[in-house]
């Protein structure tokens, strides 16, 4: 509302969802894009030493707010404020020739260009407010300077328009509209404000314009298994992550309130947070990664097996908890790993063949329609037939 030497940038994180202990802290921050009038170029500036704290700093470029005229009552000591607050400091966007319906060639814009490792960001809400400062108007005040505002946006993906929303200003206090648009990794968006009005002014007194972001940055793969995984949950996943670790923060890891990046990995879900010690806040960093887990208990029997050749074996069965599928596997050697999968074998039990000699050994691999579990090697060794068992052999015979 003052007038500044600088537009600014007031950027932080609006959680969704209490994260009890350890993010209450950051709940009542909001993600704001707000401009304030400069008097001179209407510059925007982003610096961290707005508030060094955010995370989203290092994601996002705002550039410069245009098509509107700066304008400051200091300049204009006649010109009234709707007799709320001084006149004296107070910074606005004028614009001239506004009409009763929206125009297309007639709006403020500005460009939000979004990094490529940035979080989707999600312009959930709008806020404008109107101001009474040209005397002309007095004193009808505020119900001759109320306007409407179409918030839009300039698609980078389809080169169109897309209408986010009206909104009419019609208040000394901020008026907030809900938006819901995507702001995706390494676009560049040009936010539009289409005013109108219809009360017969044609000018338009723009006051204090934001947009609030909430951050929703996407994880690679939001399911794994806990099969691929080891280490720590912190160590196991870190790679899920596609955004950068802003500066003085660090990645961790909490189920619900409980914070744990150092507890070894296992199933479950687990959702990502900037933790920034300086002030114990915990801010999203991408959405939360489910780690599945495979069929558990998983036993083949028997164990070994000998049969002679051409004999009948016993049949191998796996016996797993949660399993859907099978997959048998034979090796030459004994392993779990680097087998040949058996065509046809796909149900709980196997028969191995018997017509060759040897030790061959099979494994099978269970599932639960996310992951999998392999079972140990089991042995069958085929032989020819017994000493004892064979049939007497005739060496030479007489009539």
């Amino acid at each position: 509302m003052k007038n500044r030497l600088k537009q600014y940038i007031i950027l932080s994180i609006v959680l969704l969802a209490p994260l009890s202990l350890f993010a209450q802290q950051c709940v009542n921050n909001t993600s704001t894009i707000l401009f304030d009038a400069d008097n001179s170029s209407n510059r925007y500036m982003m610096t961290p030493a707005d508030n060094p704290s955010d995370p989203l700093l290092s994601f996002i470029s705002v550039s410069d707010i245009s098509g509107g005229t700066y304008g400051n009552t200091s300049t204009n000591p006649s010109a009234t404020y709707n007799g709320i607050r001084s006149k004296t400091g107070v910074t606005y966007f004028v614009m001239s020739g506004i009409t009763g319906s929206v125009q297309s060639n007639k709006y403020y814009f500005f460009n939000i260009t979004t990094s490529s490792n940035a979080p989707i960001l999600n312009f959930m809400k709008f806020s404008a407010i109107a101001i009474d400062v040209d005397t002309a108007l007095s004193p009808g005040g505020m119900s001759n300077v109320s306007y409407n505002l179409r918030v839009a946006v300039l698609d980078p993906d389809t080169n169109t328009v897309v209408n986010l929303g009206d909104i009419f200003v019609n208040s000394a206090s901020p008026v907030f509209s809900s938006v819901n648009y995507n702001l995706k990794p390494g676009k560049v968006y040009q936010i539009r404000l289409y005013p109108w009005n219809t009360n017969g002014q044609t000018n338009v007194y723009l006051d204090n314009p934001r947009l609030f972001l909430d951050p929703i940055p996407v994880s690679a793969n939001p399911n794994v298994c806990a099969s691929s995984l080891s280490g720590t949950i912190g160590s196991s996943l870190a790679p899920y992550v596609t955004s950068s670790t802003p500066s003085g923060s660090s990645l961790r890891w909490l189920q619900g309130a409980t914070d744990v990046t150092n507890n070894t990995i296992a199933a479950g879900t687990y959702t990502p947070y900037y933790y920034k010690s300086t002030s114990n806040c915990y801010n999203p960093a991408g959405n939360s990664v489910v780690v599945n887990g495979g069929p558990t208990s998983v036993t083949v029997n028997p164990a070994s097996q000998t049969v002679t050749r051409n004999g009948t074996p016993t049949s191998i069965t796996v016996s797993a908890s949660g399993a859907t599928s099978y997959q048998w596997y034979s090796n030459a050697s004994n392993s779990n790993t680097g087998g040949t999968a058996i065509s046809g074998a796909t149900s709980a039990s196997y028969t191995p063949p018997t017509n060759a000699i040897g030790a061959f050994y099979y494994y099978v691999i269970v599932g639960n329609g996310t992951c999998s579990t392999t079972s140990p090697a089991v042995q069958v060794n085929v032989q020819n037939c017994n000493a004892g068992n064979n049939p007497p052999v005739i060496s030479s015979f007489t009539n």
